[in-house]
Parts: C-alpha cells; structure tokens; sequence
C-alpha cells in the first residue's frame, strides 16, 4: 500500500473514531444531536453503552493497526515521522522542528488519547448500567440487584430458571448478554495494551 493511501485510510478512520466516541459521551450525558447520523443516538443514554461500546473497540482497534503499520513501515528515525500528519503534505510539517513535533503531538493525542479516554469512560457506564430480566409473555421487565457486572452464574439464578431475556439499561431496552461483560472488557485490556506498545514504538528512539 502507499504511504498515501495508508495515510488516507489512518486518517479517515482516526476522524471517524474521534467524531463516534464524542457524540458518544454526548449522549450518553444526555445530550441529543440535531442529527442522527450514525443512527443510534435515538436510544436512551442508558442503553447506549451496550451500541457504542462495540463500535469504540472496533474503532480503537482499527485506528492502532493502522498507525502501527504506518510506524513499522513508514517512519523514520524522528518520532514525528511515526505517525502520519493528517491534512497536510509530509513537506509541509518539518518533523525536527518545533512547530513540527507540537502538531505531531496534538494529532498524537486527539486521535489516539482522547479516544481512548472516551473509550474507557463508556466501559465504566457499560459496567455502571442497570441489569433487568424480562420473563416471556411479562410485560414488565424486573431489576437485578446485587448481582455484579461480571458475575455470569449470579445473574442467571436470579433469573430463577424463568424463560425470557435480559435487558440493557432500561425494562425495555436492547438486550444483554452477560458474558459479553467479559468480551468487552477482555478488549478493553487488549487495546490498553496496544495503546502502550505503538506509543513506545513510536517514541523508542532517541532521535528526537
């Protein structure tokens, strides 16, 4: 792949997982954007973890992958050239200068730190969300209590052996599956871990 069109790829989902994890946090705080235009920001902020997180980890994923090939294959000996400067030319920003390396930074820390944060954040509304059991053919959905986020066999005998569902967030909201606790927060760890390794990578060299 070029470095152009690598460069295109980096950028276009970096922006993506940037503007996803902001409008995100929005609503899930209650704010509601004018314009549905990932079309999920109809559903109630608490439900909304169960949508976003997902998506979050995908993102998340996919932007690292990205600016870690970049990295491997692209950079050079000055840690400014390890990342790729989105929407100017490489000759536009002078990697060893000080203007360079700042906006080097700053893209460094608007789309992979801040996301990131965003991304830890909406773990911690997934684990501070509302568990509820909804029996068939009951139409009231009834809360658990008591009963922790990763604990799959406490929130199945609360259940009581009853046929139906459980509910995300709300009596009528999405539907959860319990073990999908541990999926997420599996990915959660796996992209921290990631994080860590292309920022070292990027800042390994003493050449500044």
């Amino acid at each position: 792949m070029s470095a152009k069109a690598l460069k295109t790829l980096c950028g276009f989902f970096a922006l993506f997982c940037l503007t996803f994890s902001t409008l995100a946090f929005l609503r899930r705080n209650g704010t509601k954007p004018s314009e549905d235009a990932f079309g999920f920001l109809g559903f109630e902020p608490a439900e909304l973890p169960a949508l976003a997180l997902p998506m979050q980890l995908v993102l998340m994923a996919l932007v690292l992958w990205l600016t870690h090939v970049w990295c491997d294959s692209r950079g050079g000996t000055l840690w400014a050239t390890r990342v790729p400067v989105f929407y100017f030319e490489a000759d536009d920003v002078d990697a060893a200068s000080t203007g360079g390396r700042t906006y080097q930074a700053a893209t460094i820390g608007l789309f992979l730190v801040v996301p990131f944060i965003f991304l830890v954040i909406m773990g911690v509304y997934y684990l501070q969300a509302p568990i509820y059991y909804n029996v068939t053919h009951v139409s009231e959905a009834e809360r658990i209590t008591r009963v922790g986020p990763f604990d799959i066999g406490g929130l199945y005998a609360a259940a009581k052996d009853r046929p139906g569902f459980f509910r995300f967030g709300a009596q009528d909201g999405v539907q959860y599956y319990p073990a999908m606790t541990w999926v997420y927060a599996a990915g959660v760890l796996a992209v921290t871990g990631y994080l860590l390794q292309l920022l070292f990578r990027i800042f390994r060299s003493a050449d500044r």
